[in-house]
C-alpha cells in the first residue's frame, strides 16, 4: 500500500498509509490526511489520487492553483504530476501574525515524502489469466498458493511462500533483488536515511 512520511514540527517521521483510492491533504488542518470517496471529490485543495486498478502502484498530485506545493524541491506550476517513489513534497499555508502594522506572514511547511514501498506480506496468490512462475523455483504457482510479491518498488516478482515451497524464506534476499525476506524486514528506505 502506498503510504506518505510526514515529518512533524520537531522533526520526527511518521508513517500514513494512503487507503482507498483517494486521499485529500489539509496542511492547516491537525488531521493531514483524509480519505475521500471518488464520488465527492472537492473543488478546490490538494488530492493523492490512484491512477488505473488498485493492483497499481502509481498515484497523481492534483491541486488547485491557489495551493503552495514544491515537489522535489521545484514549485509545482501545473495542477497534476504523476508521483514517483521517494518524491518530496512540501506543503505551505500562511500563518498570520496578530493584526497589527508591520505584522509578519510567516509561511509554515509540512514535509512529506511519498513512497509505494510495501513490506513483505504472504497473500493467496490470485492468477492473472495467465501462468506465473516463481523466479526462485521456476515452477508455476498455483491459484490461492500462499505466496510473497516482492515489496521492492523496482522489482514485484514473486515467489512461493507456504505448503513445501518456502522459496521466499529459502535465501536472506528475493531471488531477483537486494530486498530482505526477513519476516521483521521493515521498510528498506526512509527519510532518516537522508
Amino acid at each position: 500500500m502506498a503510504h506518505l512520511f510526514i515529518q512533524d514540527p520537531a522533526g520526527n517521521w511518521g508513517l500514513a498509509p494512503l487507503r482507498g483510492d483517494c486521499c485529500s491533504l489539509h496542511p492547516a488542518s491537525r488531521r493531514l490526511l483524509k480519505s475521500v470517496a471518488s464520488d465527492a471529490l472537492p473543488k478546490k485543495g490538494i488530492l493523492l489520487q490512484r491512477v488505473g486498478p488498485a493492483t497499481r502502484r502509481e498515484w497523481a498530485l492534483l491541486a488547485s492553483p491557489d495551493e503552495r506545493i514544491f515537489l522535489n524541491g521545484a514549485r509545482m506550476e501545473v495542477g497534476m504530476r504523476s508521483l514517483r517513489d521517494r518524491d518530496e513534497l512540501l506543503l505551505f499555508r500562511t500563518r498570520h501574525g496578530r493584526r497589527r502594522a508591520g505584522a509578519e506572514v510567516h509561511a509554515i511547511g509540512t514535509r512529506l515524502f511519498f513512497s509505494t514501498e510495501e513490506l513483505a506480506r504472504i497473500v493467496p496468490f490470485v492468477a492473472a489469466g495467465h501462468d506465473v512462475f516463481c523466479v526462485r523455483c521456476q515452477q508455476p504457482i498455483d491459484s490461492q498458493h500462499p505466496a510473497v510479491q516482492c515489496p521492492n518498488p523496482e522489482c514485484g516478482h514473486w515467489h512461493h511462500a507456504g505448503g513445501d515451497l518456502e522459496c521466499w524464506t529459502y535465501d536472506a534476499t528475493c531471488a531477483m533483488c537486494d530486498q530482505s525476506t526477513a519476516p521483521e524486514a521493515d521498510y528498506r528506505w526512509t527519510p532518516e536515511d537522508m
